[in-house]
């Protein structure tokens, strides 16, 4: 046998795929998950502690979840026993290792029954937002972009209003007013498909194009050389956006709904004023399903609590609203005539933000409306909404 503590985020990461194949081998006696605890009074991170053996394995291992425990005392100790759960030892054969009671897994069947992950609607699609590579290069605040744009006034052309992952928050967006100046690579022959290596061609283009910008660009010359060596100078110029979503940058002028990836609060926002995004956001569009409706969705309490089950999270509790976890939300089946509601409730709290109203009461509407529509009980809602689930 060995007893080990170890970081518990490979649980159900993507990179934590490989270590739950290697593990699943052996048979387990005991987990206990030591999640948001405070263990380690220099290390910001959550851990588990495991029990394993080469034995021939038992059908069932002991699982003991702490959750934001602030100090490890004797008495939560004595509470080991009433926290126990029984988790089969087949659980562990999953793609991934969620742990989840009898009751939460009866709601987490009930929501997958009722439609399709994300990741499996065509007419869905999830990007992530702009990296720099430097930023004081590229996001301008208002006083820089008018400058700008007083000395040169084409380079409006390529200014484009910007959202950092902490401008959005729960149905609203709260601009800092800021502007990205949105250099993709090889600008501005970016459309000479015949460019694909660091070209001086287009370098010499935007100093005679943009004389303004260009100085703007080379006063940041040495920072901006020095990012990603194997590609600044090579893949492209070295006054370019680091990632500037070349294959899709005009999505960002679609309506759609943005979120962070690493946040503090459950939120998403709706964007209708094409803004671009950092890399510290994601954003959604949608061909077919009204995006209202979805928002709806994924403000819920419901969705938030699906999220809990299955997605992951800093040590420090945040939520990390990745890609590869947003595609995991179940997209119901539903007629437009049944969309309509949410909707309506959407439009109306989106109203009372613009005003600085209260809109719990439109809040709990919706959550309402989600619960009926997966079918939950009494006693399963008040399982969703217990603290610890907060």
């Amino acid at each position: 046998m060995i007893s080990v503590i170890n970081s518990n985020k490979f649980f159900n990461t993507e990179y934590g795929k490989n270590l739950r194949s290697f593990l699943s081998d052996y048979n387990f006696l005991s987990i206990i998950n030591l999640e948001q605890v405070p263990v380690f009074e220099e290390a910001l991170v959550s851990n588990a502690i495991f029990l394993i053996t080469k034995e021939a394995p038992a059908p069932n291992f002991k699982y003991i979840k702490f959750f934001k425990e602030e100090v490890l005392s004797l008495e939560n100790i004595k509470e080991l026993n009433k926290r126990k759960a029984i988790i089969s030892q087949a659980e562990l054969k999953n793609s991934s290792w969620l742990f989840n009671d009898n009751n939460s897994n009866e709601i987490i069947n009930k929501i997958k029954a009722k439609g399709k992950p994300l990741d499996e609607i065509d007419t869905l699609d999830i990007k992530r937002g702009i990296t720099t590579g430097f930023d004081d290069a590229f996001i301008l605040d208002k006083i820089a972009k008018n400058e700008l744009i007083k000395s040169e006034a084409q380079i409006k052309d390529v200014i484009k209003p910007l959202l950092r992952g902490k401008d959005i928050n729960k149905y609203i967006i709260k601009s800092a007013d800021l502007s990205l100046l949105f250099i993709p690579w090889h600008f501005p022959l970016h459309k000479d498909e015949s460019i694909n290596v660091s070209s001086e061609k287009a370098e010499k283009a935007l100093s005679n194009s943009f004389p303004t910008l260009y100085k703007h660009l080379m006063g940041y010359k040495n920072k901006l050389s020095d990012r990603n060596k194997a590609e600044t100078g090579i893949r492209y110029e070295w006054y370019a956006l680091q990632r500037c979503a070349n294959t899709y940058y005009e999505d960002f002028n679609k309506d759609k709904i943005a979120w962070g990836l690493i946040s503090g609060h459950w939120g998403f926002a709706l964007d209708e004023k094409k803004h671009f995004l950092t890399s510290a956001s994601f954003f959604l569009t949608s061909k077919v399903i009204p995006l209202k409706f979805l928002l709806a969705l994924f403000n819920s309490n419901l969705y938030r609590y699906y999220f809990i089950k299955v997605g992951e999270y800093t040590a420090g509790g945040a939520y990390v609203l990745k890609k590869t976890s947003i595609e995991k939300f179940i997209i119901p089946t539903i007629s437009t005539q049944d969309q309509k509601p949410y909707i309506a409730l959407i439009d109306k709290i989106l109203t009372a933000k613009q005003e600085n109203k209260d809109t719990s009461a439109y809040e709990k509407k919706i959550d309402s409306l989600v619960y009926n529509l997966f079918g939950l009980s009494e006693e399963e809602i008040k399982i969703t909404e217990q603290p610890e689930n907060a």
